[in-house]
């Protein structure tokens, strides 16, 4: 695969149409002789990015429409995400064909290939289609992927422990309960049986933020085949992609059904993820090219449950803290109300910590 060209370039938030166009012509110069057919149409406005689809509408465009994707990092992230981190998975994604390839980078973003689709919202992630289609690509994703990535922080072997220690580090003493959360990080830690010679075994490189504008129902061809009517999902967003346990990332995923409102009500059952378990483990067998008979896949179906329940409260306290900071970075720029969003999401963690009857504790303890 060819390595993606880098521009000296970066985008300039104040001259947003003009910029994108200097970026875009950059990389396809011959575009720009076909200027008046290039539309630039903002899909998304994510916590700590930007992101645009460019469509060449040009006559002499090959097969139709030309479309490329704009990513552009949110002003002062990078002490939130580790971009060179995001770049190698990305890059490592597109080698395993599970993201689109990347075309050049530039100083603060990314132009890569789009793949034809629509995002998620949080009820369609309910839906048994839909959720069979994540299982499936997650099972795929953590059977083939290397959990070792590079970074920006040469030598250190990142993790969402290592993460969570950053974020906590850099929190201001006066602005945020740091110390408690220190400590809660310790005793987490301890619990779960993490040190720092944590090696590999049991990891796996995840997702780690599959909230449901992350995942892309593909757009059907009519020579497709639909035999059982599930759907296939492309997951996009790389930006906290990390190793950690199989289960956290399953765990996280689970809890990202109730979206940023935070309604409980859209919580998997225990019927939905065990169903979601089984269809995760079959596909991770499948892709790592070791079948195993159908009473072996369901004792790792109850055992990798009872690891998801173990961990169900610890993303509540993962995205708690980032959103932290996010809150409290004077360098970052954010349309949502992070504290709030924090407020939230510490509140889940303190809840599963503390034994307490919540709405989500019983919502997640139904059968059905």
């Amino acid at each position: 695969m060819d390595t993606p060209a880098t521009l000296q370039l970066s985008y300039n938030w104040d001259d947003p149409s003009i910029s994108a166009r200097q970026l875009l012509y950059a990389v396809f110069p011959e575009w720009k002789n076909s200027a008046n057919n290039v539309e630039i149409k903002q899909l998304t406005e994510g916590t700590t990015n930007k992101l645009f689809k460019i469509v060449n509408k040009a006559p002499s465009v090959a097969d139709g429409d030309e479309t490329v994707l704009l990513r552009v990092y949110g002003a002062g992230t990078d002490v939130l995400v580790d971009r060179e981190r995001e770049f190698s998975t990305h890059c490592l994604l597109a080698q395993h064909g599970l993201a689109p390839p990347v075309l050049a980078r530039f100083e603060n973003g990314l132009f890569y290939r789009f793949v034809p689709g629509r995002p998620c919202e949080p009820e369609d992630l309910g839906k048994e289609a839909i959720w069979r289609g994540v299982a499936r690509r997650l099972g795929e994703w953590h059977a083939i992927l290397p959990t070792t990535v590079s970074g920006g922080e040469k030598g250190k072997h990142p993790s969402i422990w290592t993460v969570l220690q950053k974020w906590i580090s850099i929190l201001p003493e006066d602005k945020a309960p740091k110390g408690i959360l220190q400590i809660e990080l310790d005793r987490l830690m301890e619990k779960l049986g993490v040190a720092d010679s944590w090696g590999a075994e049991g990891m796996v490189l995840g997702h780690c933020d599959l909230l449901s504008a992350n995942v892309i129902v593909h757009q059907r061809t009519i020579t497709q085949p639909t035999a059982d009517d599930i759907e296939t999902v492309s997951f996009i967003d790389y930006e906290y992609s990390l190793p950690c346990p199989a289960a956290f990332d399953l765990a996280n995923h689970f809890s990202e059904w109730p979206g940023f409102a935070c309604n409980y009500a859209l919580l998997p059952s225990r019927s939905v993820r065990r169903n979601f378990l089984r269809e995760y483990v079959h596909s991770y067998n499948t892709h790592r090219r070791h079948p195993h008979p159908k009473e072996e896949e369901e004792e790792m179906v109850i055992k990798l449950g009872k690891e998801v329940d173990t961990l169900r409260g610890v993303p509540g306290f993962f995205w708690g803290v980032c959103a932290l900071v996010q809150a409290t970075a004077p360098a970052i720029v954010m349309d949502m109300d992070a504290a709030k969003y924090a407020h939230m999401r510490l509140a889940e963690y303190w809840e599963w910590r503390a034994g307490a009857e919540s709405e989500r504790e019983k919502r997640w303890a139904a059968e059905v």
